[in-house]
């Protein structure tokens, strides 16, 4: 049976594939509208220049008309932004040159290039290129919303699995946990190793002296689990060590819903052996003190 954190964990590895796949999908919207807009404004320039040429046929000096007012027009343009600038009059002066020698080749080039007989069919091109790219940004824009609901239907899942889990836990300590003994502790610690995420085995011999083999993930851990009374000695740990080398474990731990004696805490630190009493118990159902499995 799947835990749910194992839930969790694949429902966030679909969050991450959408992120990356909204981040695609955003992105090639982007180049389209970016796209779209070229080829708008290149409709918009040729149809100028098409403007600009269509008095040709009736007026036989326009060409020169315009080539000589346009740069007129923009020296006295820059004059006027000059001086309301307040710049040097030197300095307004060239800039009035380089501005006349602009305005002369950027309307040479608009009267010449490309031929008037081509404008119409560029202007064509661009407007179907506008429309394709509207198109495909709109569908992406579309792709995108529905990839947004699923990253909103997947968080909420989430959240849903989360709250299950912590309710599941909460339950789990409803139970008269501190009066268990001998095979229901170890069944109700095996339950809580599954609302954990892990899969606990018992060992039915209770073979050198672990209850429960866990395993979660990777990690094995050689587990002996005492419903007690009183307080759980030192020949307790060293079992559970023993049990962690005769396994391979990563891990040894004992766990009680009683309290450890002072030699039993010592021996524990010096080889790495995990102590969950009464008092650490409700966290560690509870997630709150999962050093066991990192």
């Amino acid at each position: 049976m799947t835990s749910t954190q194992s839930q969790i964990d694949q429902l966030n590895d679909q969050l991450e594939e959408l992120a990356g796949n909204l981040a695609e999908v955003e992105g090639r919207a982007q180049l389209a509208l970016k796209n779209q807009r070229r080829a708008r404004w290149h409709s918009y320039y040729y149809k100028g220049i098409l403007a600009l040429r269509k008095p040709e046929a009736n007026y036989a000096m326009w060409t020169t008309g315009v080539l000589t007012i346009g740069p007129a027009a923009g020296i006295l343009l820059t004059f006027v932004v000059g001086i309301l600038l307040g710049l040097p009059g030197g300095a307004i002066f060239w800039l009035a040159i380089l501005a006349a020698i602009i305005c002369f080749l950027a309307l040479s080039v608009m009267l010449n290039f490309p031929a008037t007989r081509a404008l119409p069919k560029l202007i064509a091109d661009k407007r179907f290129e506008e429309k394709e790219f509207q198109d495909e940004a709109a569908e992406l824009t579309e792709e995108a919303k529905l990839v947004q609901q699923k990253i909103a239907l997947t968080q909420a899942t989430i959240v849903e699995l989360r709250l299950a889990d912590v309710a599941k836990r909460e339950q789990l300590l409803e139970r008269n946990w501190l009066e268990m003994r001998d095979a229901e502790w170890d069944d109700y610690v095996a339950e809580v190793f599954a609302a954990l995420g892990a899969q606990a085995e018992p060992m039915p011999d209770k073979d050198h002296g672990i209850d429960l083999l866990v395993r979660y993930g990777a990690s094995m851990i050689a587990v002996e689990s005492q419903g007690y009374i009183g307080s759980v000695g030192i020949e307790t740990v060293k079992q559970a060590v023993a049990g962690r080398f005769h396994y391979g474990c990563d891990r040894a731990a004992v766990i009680t819903n009683s309290r450890f004696a002072a030699p039993a805490r010592a021996y524990a630190a010096s080889h790495q052996c995990f102590l969950i009493g009464e008092q650490e118990f409700p966290a560690f159902v509870m997630g709150s003190n999962l050093e066991l499995f990192k």
